[in-house]
Formats: C-alpha cells, structure tokens, sequence
C-alpha cells in the first residue's frame, strides 16, 4: 500500500512540472525585464545597428540562445552551456551571467 502511495505521488509531481512548465514567451520576458533593468541607467541610449536596425541587448542575447524543451522542465543554453532551467513556472539560473551585447 505504501509503495502505491509513493507511485501515485510521484505520478502527481510529474504531472505539476509537466503542467506548469515556463514557456520560452515567460523566459523572453524574464530577459528583456532583466536586461531592460540593466539598461536603464548611463547607456540606456547605445544599441547595436546591425544593417540599420537598432537591436536591443535583450533581442541579440536571446538570438544568441537556444531554448531545449524537455518533458519536465525547460533548458536555455548559450555557447554550449546551460544558463537557464525553468521548472514549476520559475526559471533558476546557474553561475554564469547574462553579459551585454557586444559591440
């Protein structure tokens, strides 16, 4: 009986991740909140032209990642690295940090 419990428990929490899973349009926004916030201050005027666009550092870095959809949770790899996961609606971030646009 013990064991059943265990088993429909963990089918519950499998299903709570799969459910609430952040979507990449929650990771977009959780970066041009982050680097609009870093923006802000001195440079907020400087962009990147790029064939006479103006890119936002928010725009270049998320064109720089690439977004891995697991059955459970969500993986944001940049160069290689995982330097996002989204589980439960919440996306954790790991020792690397989100660097401005290069110029």
């Amino acid at each position: 009986m013990k064991s059943f419990i265990i088993l429909i428990l963990s089918i519950l929490l499998a299903g709570g991740a799969w459910l609430s899973k952040p979507s990449e349009q929650s990771f977009r926004a959780m970066v041009n909140k982050k680097l609009g916030a870093q923006t802000s201050g001195s440079d907020a005027g400087e962009y990147n032209i790029v064939f006479g666009k103006r890119k936002d550092p928010a725009e270049q870095f998320l064109s720089e990642c690439k977004i891995k959809d697991r059955v459970l949770w969500m993986n944001v790899e940049k160069d290689g690295k995982t330097i996002y996961t989204g589980v439960f609606a919440t996306w954790f971030g790991s020792d690397l940090k989100m660097e401005k646009a290069a110029s």
